[in-house]
């Protein structure tokens, strides 16, 4: 299949000196009027971008050497494609192959070759560039007397039948047949005749044709490659193929870019994307922006345990202190929300959770308290007997985690209590060591660290209008810092230093990182997914449509507590006593 609309190639192959690399050099030529400064080479995984050159040396694989290769190149103008072209190749191991390629106007349709010769009748006509810079066929010129048979392109004292009566071929975007269509009695190749309108040439004949489109999103960038070639998306993002193709897109983000995924088209991952062209078909790459702003201090504290955000300000916890801090996002001095007195009682505050009116935290003491509009009074939510841990809310209610160590095994509840007042409902009890806590509509979801031996940890749910306690998880290895999208549940397997998840509705859990150092806290935004490495002084990401392990925050200093909103990652370090955060770059 041709890969652009426009495109002129002649195959050639020049050995040069060995040199044990096997490569292949172009030899690029532009058709007249052109003026381009960048190029783009794409084929079968290999992706160059390049200021314009005449001369370019790809390397390519030994696997390549002695097989026939297409390879697709783009002339740019400012980032933008103007001119097209391809050539075919055969490769040699260990040496340089020659090929030359004559890049036209994108937007021509192939008609010729730039420099072919063909017999029309018994004249002679050349391939050359048109007034609109496009391939097209020449003034035919007549055979002399003394040669006035024209076949296969040259003029003979005899003719010489081109082909048999009856056969067709395909040339370029037409259809031609061999008959008697000139004055000697040998069978040539016809005029080419145009396909109809949903049909390619294919091989000797038009046949059914669909089209074959590609939308790139996110805020990254990148190129998209097809093979059988025809797309490479940049410019050319559509492309027709014959009925039943099957046709295998490659992504190549660009510096400072990510693949995050594809849709549509029945493909879905960061790997291939094979279309079987049995309709018209659309898909969709995104690609997603790398941040290249770097990570921000925000503040400095001691000891920070959590981190909330809401709209407008980013909250902390100061264990050593006993105090609750935040500052605007937008900037601006760091304010005291609240601070216990340590003359009646000493909070050592664990967890925060807010919404829209409060502000609300557990401690280590056993006490929860809410502070409307981070302003006061502080009100009292409850005490318990063993220290409270966790803390999530919903529209309605207030969800938290409670602990004791009994013959040294982690025992504790799950409880609720309704914001509006009212007595404490438990959820679960006995549980062992239910250290975090996470909410989606339906249900409450907690992980127990330890069952009392390593690898025995859990995720466990129950929905909140009630009903039996469901096991998302066992034989985890500490697991901690749940969270909770549409689709998954993540969490962290501190002891295992791995990043886990599991689809809501059922399934096997997935590995989604392995080789962390210490993980501690996870959450999420639309594309990514990211955590805190305690012992390893970072903060790590991936996308959830899977694709590589992301370092996004080095040489942060027992980084442990984060959240993230629409710009922005913020984070603690507890050992550095820090707040940080660096943007997401608008993912």
């Amino acid at each position: 299949m041709m890969r652009f609309n426009a495109l002129v190639f002649i195959v050639v192959a020049l050995t040069g000196c060995n040199d044990s690399t096997t490569s292949v050099r172009l030899q690029i030529s532009t058709a007249p009027s052109l003026t381009l400064d960048g190029l783009v080479v794409a084929s079968e995984g290999i992706l160059r971008e390049t200021a314009m050159a005449t001369s370019l040396q790809l390397l390519v694989p030994d696997s390549w050497a002695d097989h026939t290769h297409r390879l697709e190149i783009e002339g740019l103008l400012e980032g933008a494609t103007i001119a097209a072209g391809e050539v075919v190749v055969t490769p040699i191991a260990g040496r340089e192959t020659t090929a030359q390629v004559t890049l036209v106007d994108a937007r021509c349709d192939l008609l010729c070759n730039v420099g072919a010769v063909a017999c029309v009748g018994d004249a002679i006509a050349v391939c050359e560039f048109g007034l609109d810079q496009c391939p097209t066929w020449g003034l035919p010129a007549a055979c002399t007397t003394s040669a006035p048979f024209c076949s296969n392109g040259v003029c003979s004292d005899s003719c010489t039948a081109e082909c048999l009566a009856g056969e067709k071929k395909c040339m370029g975007i037409t259809e031609q047949m061999c008959g008697e269509f000139d004055a000697d009695s040998c069978f040539d190749w016809g005029p080419g005749v145009p396909c109809p309108s949903g049909e390619l040439c294919d091989g000797d004949r038009c046949t059914a044709a669909f089209a074959l489109t590609v939308t790139k999103a996110g805020s990254g960038s990148g190129i998209v490659t097809s093979s059988p070639s025809g797309i490479v998306c940049g410019a050319s993002c559509t492309a027709n193929y014959v009925a039943g193709t099957m046709v295998t897109l490659s992504a190549s983000p660009n510096p400072n870019a990510s693949f995050v995924g594809w849709s549509g088209g029945g493909c879905s991952g960061v790997g291939t994307c094979v279309v079987d062209l049995s309709s018209a078909t659309h898909v969709t790459a995104t690609f997603a922006g790398m941040c290249t702003c770097a990570p921000e201090f925000l503040a400095a504290s001691t000891d920070v345990q959590d981190v909330v955000l809401d709209d407008t300000h980013v909250y902390w916890s100061d264990y050593v202190s006993d105090r609750i801090l935040r500052r605007a996002k937008a900037g601006g001095p760091t304010e005291t929300v609240a601070a216990a007195d340590n003359n009646v009682e000493s909070w050592y505050v664990a967890s925060l959770a807010v919404d829209s009116t409060h502000v609300y935290w557990t401690s280590q003491v056993g006490m929860m308290r809410r502070l409307k509009n981070g302003t006061g009074p502080i009100a009292a939510l409850g005490e318990v007997s063993n220290r409270s841990m966790a803390i999530a809310v919903d529209s309605t209610h207030v969800y938290w985690t409670t602990n004791v160590v009994i013959f040294g095994n982690w025992r504790g509840d799950v409880r609720r209590r309704a914001k509006a007042g009212g007595a404490d409902e438990v959820i679960a009890t006995t549980e062992a060591g239910p250290l975090s806590l996470a909410l989606d509509s339906s249900h409450v979801y907690w992980s127990n660290y330890s069952g009392g031996a390593m690898a025995e940890g859990q995720v466990k749910r129950r929905a909140k209008v009630g009903g039996a306690t469901e096991d998302v998880a066992s034989l985890q290895d500490g697991p901690i810092g749940l969270a909770i999208d549409a689709t998954h549940i993540y969490w962290a397997n501190s002891s295992g230093n791995e990043i886990k998840r599991r689809a809501k509705t059922s399934g096997p859990i997935d590995t989604f990182a392995t080789g962390q150092q210490g993980p501690e806290q996870v959450t999420f935004d639309t594309v990514h997914v990211y955590w805190t490495n305690y012992a390893g002084d970072q903060v790590m990401r991936r996308p959830k449509a899977g694709g590589a392990v992301e370092l996004f925050a080095a040489a942060q200093d027992g980084a442990a507590a984060i959240d993230v909103d629409s710009t922005h990652v913020y984070w603690g370090n507890s050992l550095a006593n820090t707040i940080n955060r660096r943007c997401t770059c608008g993912l």
